[in-house]
């Protein structure tokens, strides 16, 4: 039990996860890559498991993926931009398990293309999925992790909302920069409450996140200068940082030197990638 001061609050020290065992959690686009191995990952661990997609066929083969395994999951069709949805996503699990403790985030779309090509229209769904949906699946399933006494919560972004290496996806870039303040203030608001926050910043990932990309004119896909990784050890990184309450995972251990530059000099960071973009345009 977290140790409680005289208001209420805790002592700001114990945000983690020690026994999955008495974890619930919702892990929205669970159907495959990043969600799929956290779910896994938490199910090994004891944890019951709410498995959310767009596809359903695909969170209902998960949720039997963990059965197999032993464990206890659920799978539930969510479009993360319906609020409608997202509402009767928390209610299948109070349902099915009683309570909520963990919420990941995972959810997102990649709109790409050119800036001056993408029209509005596209800017606000891609804002709507990647960044609203993650603040309001938050509000909504808090009160219950709030209520349990303990949890966490994990918010996905991405490297390129780190530091620039692309200009193909600013709606998608600016959507999750915006979710790396949004956690940041979030793990602040809630560190005295003993809810634990983490933020993933994968880079390259072996996944199937192609098929959640809407080309804009010419297909453009600029990648990090950085390793692929297997969704499996984001999966088991997750479940290390529930146990040791660290707020900040990236995807590649180099992605800390990489900012380090770009906090050191801003503006030279800026222009040595600016000069690498406009190389690539003129390959």
């Amino acid at each position: 039990m977290i140790p409680r001061t005289r208001d209420g609050e805790t002592n700001g020290e114990d945000v983690m996860i020690a026994d999955f065992k008495q974890q619930t959690a919702v892990i929205t686009g669970a159907g495959s890559g990043i969600g799929r191995a956290t779910a896994l990952a938490f199910a090994r661990e004891g944890a019951e498991i709410v498995v959310s997609d767009i596809n359903p066929e695909r969170a209902e083969r998960v949720a039997r993926e963990i059965v197999d395994l032993g464990g206890r999951a659920i799978g539930v069709r969510c479009d993360v931009s319906q609020s409608s949805e997202l509402q009767a996503l928390r209610e299948a699990a109070l349902d099915a398990f009683g309570r909520i403790t963990i919420l990941m985030n995972n959810a997102g779309i990649v709109i790409s293309g050119p800036f001056l090509e993408v029209d509005m229209q596209n800017w606000r769904r891609s804002v709507e999925i990647n960044l609203f949906a993650v603040i309001e699946a938050t509000q909504l399933m808090l009160p219950d992790i709030l209520k349990a006494g303990t949890g966490h919560i994990i918010n996905v972004a991405s490297v390129a909302a780190l530091y620039p290496y692309n200009v193909d996806r600013m709606s998608y870039n600016a959507a999750r920069a915006a979710v790396v303040s949004f956690s940041e203030s979030l793990a602040m608001d809630l560190w005295t409450k003993g809810i634990g926050v983490t933020l993933l910043c994968p880079g390259p990932t072996r996944t199937n996140m192609i098929e959640n990309m809407h080309f804009i004119g010419e297909p453009a896909l600029t990648a990090p200068d950085l390793p692929l990784t297997e969704p499996e050890v984001l999966g088991e990184k997750m479940v290390a940082a529930l146990r040791s309450g660290t707020f900040f995972v990236p995807g590649n251990e180099e992605v800390h030197e990489i900012f380090a530059r770009r906090g050191a000099n801003p503006d030279a960071f800026l222009r040595e990638a600016a000069e690498k973009i406009a190389a690539k345009r003129g390959a």
